[in-house]
């Protein structure tokens, strides 16, 4: 089986987490009613949708960051 590196998984996570809020963000920017708020409005629901994912890559790039004994 092949070894992936540390830096290596750090940097795939990364990866997921800004396709995946640019995903958000661009979902947010097509939606009906958006032309009727304010930009303040939009980032914050396109924020919120990305909130979990942000904290999950988060969590797992400092996981994949510690060293293991």
């Amino acid at each position: 089986m092949w070894q992936i590196s540390t830096k290596r998984k750090q940097l795939i996570v990364l990866l997921v987490v800004a396709a995946w809020t640019s995903l958000m963000f661009w979902d947010a920017s097509n939606r009906p009613d958006n032309p009727y708020h304010p930009l303040g409005e939009f980032a914050l629901r396109a924020g919120l949708d990305s909130l979990p994912v942000i904290l999950f890559g988060g969590v797992l790039f400092w996981w994949f960051g510690t060293k293991k004994e």
